[in-house]
Formats: C-alpha cells, sequence, structure tokens
C-alpha cells in the first residue's frame, strides 16, 4: 500500500468518524441535557432552566464547537479529495477509485454548501433572533425562528450529504480493500500454473 492510498484511507475514515460522532452523539446529548434534563429535572444543586434559556443555552454550547467541526472536515475533505484525484490521475487503482472521487467530490461540494452558504445565513437568523430576545420582542423572535428552522433544515441535509458521501466512500474502499487480497492470490496461482504448464 503506497503512502497516498494509506493518506485516502485515513482521511476518509476520519472525515466519517467526525462526522458521526458529531451528529449522532455530541449535538444530540447536548440539547437533550439542556432543554430536557436541566429543564424537567436539572441535577441536585443545579437551577431549573426555563425552556427558551435552555435551548439557548445548548445552541451556543454547540455553536462553539461549530468552527472546529467544519474546520477539522474541510483539513480532511481536502486531503481525501486530493489523495484520491492524484491517484486517479495516476491510473494506480481499480474502477472502484472512480466511485470513491465521486463520493469524495460530492461530500465536499455539500460540505462547501454548507460553509459558503447555509452556515452564515443561519447564524445571522439566530443573531436576530437573540437580538430580538433581548429586546423583549418575543413574539417577533418565535416568528423568526421558523426561518431559522428552516436553514437549520437546509444546514441538516448538507451534512447528510457531506457524512453521507464520505461514508460511501469508505465502504466502497473497504470493499476494494478486502478484494484485493484475493486477487493477487488468484494472480499468484496463475503464475504458479504458468510455471507448471512450462516446466512440462
Amino acid at each position: 500500500m503506497g503512502l497516498l492510498r494509506a493518506i485516502q484511507i485515513v482521511t476518509v475514515g476520519l472525515w466519517v468518524g467526525v462526522g458521526l460522532f458529531f451528529s449522532l452523539v455530541v449535538a444530540p446529548q447536548v440539547f437533550s441535557l439542556f432543554t430536557g434534563t436541566m429543564v424537567k429535572s436539572p441535577p441536585e444543586g443545579l437551577p431549573q432552566l426555563d425552556e427558551r434559556v435552555g435551548r439557548r443555552f445548548a445552541g451556543e454550547t454547540v455553536g462553539v464547537v461549530f468552527p472546529w467541526y467544519f474546520g477539522v472536515q474541510a483539513a480532511l475533505a481536502l486531503a481525501a479529495l486530493a489523495s484520491t484525484a492524484i491517484l486517479l490521475w495516476r491510473g494506480t487503482g481499480s474502477r472502484f477509485l472512480w466511485v470513491e472521487f465521486l463520493l469524495v467530490l460530492v461530500a465536499c461540494l455539500g460540505l462547501l454548501v454548507q460553509l459558503a452558504w447555509v452556515y452564515p445565513a443561519s447564524e445571522r437568523v439566530l443573531s436576530e433572533i437573540h437580538r430580538l430576545e433581548a429586546a423583549g420582542r418575543l413574539d417577533q423572535a418565535d416568528q423568526l425562528r421558523s426561518t431559522f428552522g428552516m436553514w437549520h433544515g437546509i444546514s441538516q441535509l448538507c451534512n447528510l450529504i457531506t457524512v453521507g458521501g464520505a461514508a460511501l466512500a469508505f465502504v466502497t474502499l473497504a470493499w476494494e480493500l478486502s478484494r484485493t487480497p484475493e486477487h493477487g492470490q488468484t494472480k499468484l496461482q496463475s503464475g504458479h500454473a504458468v510455471e507448471q504448464v512450462s516446466g512440462v
């Protein structure tokens, strides 16, 4: 296994791991804590939160992680795309390499849309909601939450495309690697067979 192939496997694998861990573990648990536990039955010694305050705490906590989450994803995405593209350009791979490249490219596009368009727009709407809440204009803030909900849904779709594309690329990689030893052994056996026939 060459260095580029190793970089491709590691970066795609880490990309999937980071995306799944944040999306399925970190974010849901943070919101469950602040909008569920801390509102209904907070731990002893901690104050009970209002649902609106709990939602704000959860959003702020996850928001602190977002720059790191997207930054790590961007770095891994660039490394995965570059290594896959170079392998494809060199022709050092099987037919699966085209599939891997397209899946990584789709995942990168999902991340690009998220970073360039969706995330900034949702942050602007959320900042306006917080401004309205601070001014006591809660009705207007609640009305604006429907707009934020739309952007949040688009953000989740982009995240699904990004993590899903990377995950499918990793599955394709695993499938390809699982087949490689069989092909190598088949070629070796064929070589022995040719030698035996030549010897006869």
